[in-house]
């Protein structure tokens, strides 16, 4: 082949695999575009695009009046995309200029700020951030006249304008039941949420939406629509048992004994003896820094001790029950010993009283307890802890906040049990018992027997209907007999009406109920630590005695002056006990107020003109009597009529509290006040007798 030949030839291959190469690359093309393209674009959007939960609406909770305890509420992100038109290079002139000066300015008024949001904004621009933040946690308020500012009006493509929507919760009473109504950690899925909103968390939250993201600038992403593509379904609403009223009631009183015994913490837990319903419950503990007291704690769920002379009304249930004891036997009291150890009477006084068991309880004696429960069981204890199994004190209750501690009521078997087990654990020790479940058991004494399991949410609802309801749930229909019911009725009154607890027995309506004052263990140290004995004092009982309406459980632990749940625990009972009765009208015996007898009005001591006129318009609708009155007394100021018609309740409705003291206790009367302003009711009706030393609540409003 000639030199031109092999020209020719060299020409021809290179065209062939030019020719051979193009179609390779043509063919790469439209296998890329048709078969592997969908899977290519979907690998980038992939890196460019995703899907991001949007939080549904967190359902409230709310007392069973209707009070919010719990709600959220929106809150917004503003943010802004300096990509978009109006902030490119070509739009910049006079008019943005103009428009930047007023946001700026629109801003700080709206803030109420001094921030130089003029500077950040230019050097984002620069910087072309595609997702600049603003703003923060901006009110629904605040977002609608954002919306109306220069250059953000224009919205999200033009303006760069970006709107995150986030929730806030809010607990409207703050403190009240904040352990207990727990706390939600809206943006944090492996936080623990505790209380109420722990326990119905699932129903609360919802479920999620989802929204198309768009990545930008240093792995940030913004939203590609302004709405979401899958809308997120708001949770429910939980209906709760509380009562907001009295559970600031529990709450103020509790405190208030807290920092007059300079205790460490303390609980109250009301109930309805009927339902099991809680209607308050209050945990508070004192900050070591600021000595304050807050709920940190569910003390009444979570804290499980030795609850020392309130579980004795369980040992003489058993007893009673098991027909090896009677109200009238006579115990000895003072000082015994158990295999050398001594154990006696906190008011024993070198000589040992023998008395019948309705005074040893109401008396709070460790050694009649004690002795009794030795003499009758020591052949078989098991026998007395099975009948303390059978009032249920061994199990759990089962209730839906999280955090509660299980009872241990040791048996016969137990590693631990001694010769000391029987008679101490008979007067509360060697066992660990929550303040829930010890007011459980006195619930159900209180209702005749029924044991029911204490109910913190009422129902689950919608704005629009009620998905679930929660009806009162009985565990056990009668712990024991009614005739031991009936007698042990009778021990808890005595306690109130002349035992340990005399002190808060008043003349309105009867208590009932048992006080307790235990030593505290210390893991390391046994009973005392260091030089210094500490205590736990409690009370817990029903009210009224004869009908009981509600039940209640007090518990504050070392306090640091008096220790004797009698000066401790039992006045914040009565105090709560007091407030519930001024407010609950169904609780109180229509028939002693109908058997009243209506006697004459009664006359005054000393006043004014003025005064007597306005007294006697309220009480007589007569105040022309005014002028007879000052006419028969002789003088014209300062005038002295008879004093009040003996044993006599005036009529004290619309007076003064001042008023209404002076007439009172100048008459042997001794007054109770609930509330604030004039009196707008009183316990005893006008024109009923009375005796002296007798008290009259008197509510005010």
């Amino acid at each position: 082949m000639d030199k031109k030949g092999q020209q020719y030839w060299r020409a021809f291959l290179v065209y062939i695999f030019i020719l051979v190469f193009a179609i390779a690359i043509i063919n790469k093309v439209i296998t890329i575009q048709l078969k592997e393209g969908p899977y290519l674009r979907e690998m980038a959007d992939d890196f460019s695009l995703k899907y991001d939960s949007v939080g549904a609406v967190r359902g409230n909770i709310y007392t069973l009046e209707g009070k919010l305890l719990a709600t959220s509420i929106p809150v917004y992100d503003i943010r802004i995309d300096f990509a978009s038109e109006t902030f490119k290079e070509q739009n910049k002139g006079k008019t943005f200029e103009k428009d930047l000066d007023s946001l700026c300015r629109d801003l700080n008024i709206l803030f109420r700020n001094s921030k130089n949001y003029k500077k950040y904004i230019k050097k984002s621009i620069q910087l072309k951030n595609h997702y600049f933040l603003l703003e923060r946690d901006i009110s629904v308020l605040q977002l609608n006249k954002i919306k109306r500012f220069p250059i953000f009006r224009k919205g999200i493509y033009k303006g760069g304008f970006i709107v995150e929507e986030k929730s806030k919760r809010v607990y409207p009473f703050n403190l009240l039941a904040k352990r207990s109504i727990g706390k939600a950690h809206l943006n944090c899925v492996d936080c623990n949420n505790v209380g109420l909103e722990g326990a119905y968390n699932k129903l609360l939250q919802g479920s999620t939406g989802k929204r198309l993201m768009q990545r930008v600038a240093k792995n940030n992403w913004k939203p590609v629509n302004d709405n979401n593509e899958i809308e997120p379904k708001n949770g429910m609403d939980v209906i709760t048992t509380l009562d907001i009223n009295l559970q600031d009631v529990a709450e103020n009183a509790l405190q208030k004994q807290l920092k007059k015994s300079s205790a460490d913490h303390g609980c109250v837990v009301l109930m309805e003896v009927e339902t099991g319903y809680i209607k308050a419950i209050a945990n508070l503990k004192r900050d070591r820094i600021d000595s304050n007291y807050y709920e940190s704690y569910n003390f009444a769920i979570g804290e499980s001790s030795e609850p020392g002379s309130t579980f004795k009304l369980a040992s003489i249930v058993v007893a009673l029950d098991d027909g090896v004891v009677e109200l009238d036997d006579i115990l000895n009291t003072g000082r015994t010993n158990y295999s050398g150890e001594e154990m006696k009477d906190s008011h024993y006084e070198g000589t040992n009283i023998k008395m019948p068991l309705k005074k040893a309880f109401a008396i709070s004696s460790n050694v009649a307890i004690s002795q009794l429960i030795h003499n009758k069981y020591s052949k078989n204890p098991q026998k007395f802890i099975d009948g303390l199994y059978r009032l249920g004190l061994n199990n759990s209750l089962d209730i839906d906040i999280k955090g509660e501690q299980s009872p241990y009521i040791k048996n016969t078997k137990d590693k631990f049990w001694s010769a000391l087990s029987l008679p101490w654990i008979s007067i509360g020790y060697e066992i660990n018992i929550t303040p829930l479940q010890l007011l459980t058991f006195y619930n159900a004494i209180a209702n005749n027997g029924r044991l029911m399991k204490p109910l913190f949410v009422k129902e689950i609802r919608t704005t629009r209907k009620i998905l679930e309801k929660y009806e009162p749930y009985v565990i056990n229909e009668s712990i024991c007999s009614q005739e031991t019911i009936k007698k042990v009725k009778e021990l808890l009154l005595e306690v109130v009406e002349n035992g340990t607890a005399k002190n808060i027995k008043n003349d309105v309506y009867k208590i009932a109920g048992k006080t307790g004052t235990a030593q505290i263990a210390n893991t390391n140290q046994g009973y005392k630590s260091g030089l210094r004995t500490t205590y736990r004092a409690s009370f817990v009982g029903y009210f009224p005695a004869d009908n009981p309406k509600y039940s209640c459980v007090v518990v504050i632990n070392n306090p640091a002056t008096i220790f004797y749940g009698s000066a401790v625990a039992a006045p914040v009972f009565k105090e709560i006990a007091d407030r519930v009765y001024a407010t609950r009208l169904d609780i109180h015996d229509p028939a002693k107020e109908e058997n009243q007898q209506i006697l004459a009005i009664p006359k005054y001591k000393k006043s004014t003109f003025e005064d007597i006129k306005a007294i006697n318009k309220i009480i007589l609708n007569k105040p022309e009597l005014t002028k007879k009155i000052f006419r028969e007394s002789g003088i014209n100021e300062n005038i002295i009529i008879s004093n009040l018609t003996k044993d006599v309740v005036p009529d004290l409705i619309g007076l003064s509290i001042k008023d209404a003291i002076y007439f009172l206790e100048n008459h042997g009367l001794k007054v109770v006040a609930i509330g604030k302003g004039a009196v707008v009711r009183q316990s005893l009706n006008p024109g009923s007798k009375f005796t002296k030393g007798s008290s009259i609540i008197l509510y005010l409003g």
